[in-house]
């Protein structure tokens, strides 16, 4: 059985306006526990879709998670996608 995959808005619905809540580059496709971990800033990408892990994950969550720091996106961002992106690492991402 293959994952399932959730269409994660990369700028939170509540803070997007009308115009960027249907914009089809808000999004990508990550696996739920993924989804819920860039939701609380615990993860994000990199502008060559790198990622990104917060300092206060254990490795023991990221086992958990069943991600590794090697890991990136299999499809490279959209030059639109990388700026929804730098909002996410400038607003939600927890780099201390």
């Amino acid at each position: 059985m293959k994952p399932s995959l959730r269409a994660s808005h990369i700028k939170r619905w509540a803070e997007s306006t009308d115009i960027e809540r249907l914009d089809i580059h808000n999004a990508l496709l990550l696996a739920p526990q993924v989804d819920a971990a860039f939701d609380m800033g615990f993860i994000s990408f990199d502008d060559d879709g790198k990622l990104l892990i917060a300092r206060d994950l254990t490795n023991h969550e990221l086992e958990t998670l069943g991600l590794t720091c090697t890991m990136r996106l299999r499809i490279l961002p959209s030059p639109n996608q990388r700026q929804y992106l730098e909002w996410h690492r400038v607003h939600i991402y927890r780099k201390e």
